[in-house]
């Protein structure tokens, strides 16, 4: 089944999925296979129709099944900075490099490689493939907005996210929240400040007060020691104003993630960013009514914690705990048991000249047919 694997990868990995790029090609031919084997299909189409997400079920659909779960998308590739192509399946001793070899398309290369032996069990499967979890999860929020699961007649019985862990479960991982401050002041020339509103200035006191409000709050959060680092963490991503060093700055701009821990209250904490962005407003706009400062929060990735007491869950084993998000959050907040369990290691992710081994994909192949 290897061989069927590799065959398979080799052509996901020839099809660019990048996220600014139509990902319909790639669609299509899992698509194909996927009806070849008897599965029921169906497509999910991204708001600007160039991009969709793919929903097939595999035996009874009055049963309930298992989910496998991955991403089609991948981040970018610059060849220029590779030893390899990107976009080739390069064979190189014991790995198999190409964007997308570990994050995630050697999974999901796996599982259609075991679609006849999957329907030849008499079980029930499901595969779900997005087209947007590293641009911003949007594809997986999509599906849940138009009740997806109810493609799957039966609710699955449990759900298995195949991001790259080693074949080690995954049974919590910490949420993402990231969000964006504006300031719109008004520039003038340095000689004369009085004619201008520093939005710098504004700026540099959002993230004073942005420090001081996560320390208050993080002092209530208890830490999680199976995490690492072990507490929730935010990280200030982007911090700039104006441009010119002889100019008042007209404009400033911050950007935050969050990075929490299960059960942490972060909606409080962005409650309490809002109100410190509606009180800068209220005293830039005293200077200017046409000034502003704007909270605008951005793409929250739920955290996630598997249901301990699920016997589909327990078959897992004892499991480990990440500070990468995934789209298993997702699943669980519908009541649908949940791990994240796959070939390859999160290291390789993303990386130039990604990789991943042989072994792994082997060793992934023996699993799915012993479930």
């Amino acid at each position: 089944m290897i061989d069927k694997t590799i065959e398979i990868l080799d052509k996901l990995i020839s099809i660019d999925t990048t996220i600014t790029i139509d990902t319909m090609a790639a669609v299509d031919y899992i698509q194909e296979l996927l009806d070849k084997s008897g599965a029921r299909t169906h497509r999910v189409m991204s708001p600007n129709g160039k991009r969709a997400s793919l929903l097939a079920t595999i035996g009874d659909p009055v049963r309930a099944g298992v989910i496998f779960s991955g991403h089609m998308d991948t981040v970018a590739a610059a060849a220029d900075e590779w030893n390899y192509p990107p976009h080739k399946l390069t064979l190189v001793d014991s790995r198999l490099y190409g964007r997308g070899t570990t994050d995630m398309k050697g999974a999901i290369a796996a599982i259609l490689a075991n679609i006849d032996a999957l329907a030849a069990s008499g079980n029930t499967y499901h595969i779900v493939l997005t087209h947007d979890e590293e641009g911003g999860f949007s594809a997986i929020r999509q599906l849940v907005a138009s009740n997806f699961d109810n493609f799957f007649g039966a609710k699955p019985r449990g759900c298995i996210v195949m991001e790259p862990t080693e074949l080690t479960p995954i049974v919590a991982h910490k949420g993402g929240f990231r969000a964006q401050i504006n300031v719109t002041g008004k520039s003038a020339h340095s000689a004369y400040p009085e004619l201008g509103v520093d939005a710098g200035e504004y700026i540099v006191r959002a993230y004073i007060a942005l420090r001081e409000i996560f320390k208050k709050h993080s002092e209530s959060w208890a830490p999680d020691d199976c995490f690492s680092p072990n507490h929730t963490t935010v990280n200030i991503g982007t911090l700039c104003a104006g441009d010119a060093v002889n100019k008042i700055p007209g404009s400033a701009e911050l950007s935050y993630m969050m990075r929490y821990l299960p059960g942490n209250d972060i909606i409080g904490f962005n409650n309490d960013i809002a109100k410190l962005c509606k009180d800068l407003d209220i005293d830039i706009k005293s200077k200017d009514p046409s000034c502003s400062v704007e909270f605008i929060p951005g793409v929250n990735v739920e955290s996630f914690a598997a249901d301990a007491n699920s016997d589909f869950v327990k078959m897992f084993g004892k499991g480990a705990k990440v500070s990468f998000a995934t789209e298993a959050g997702f699943f669980a907040k519908l009541g649908i048991p949940t791990i994240v369990f796959g070939p390859g290691n999160i290291a390789q992710a993303h990386t130039v000249d990604e990789f991943i081994e042989i072994s792994e994909l082997e060793k992934f192949n023996e699993w799915i047919k012993g479930i």
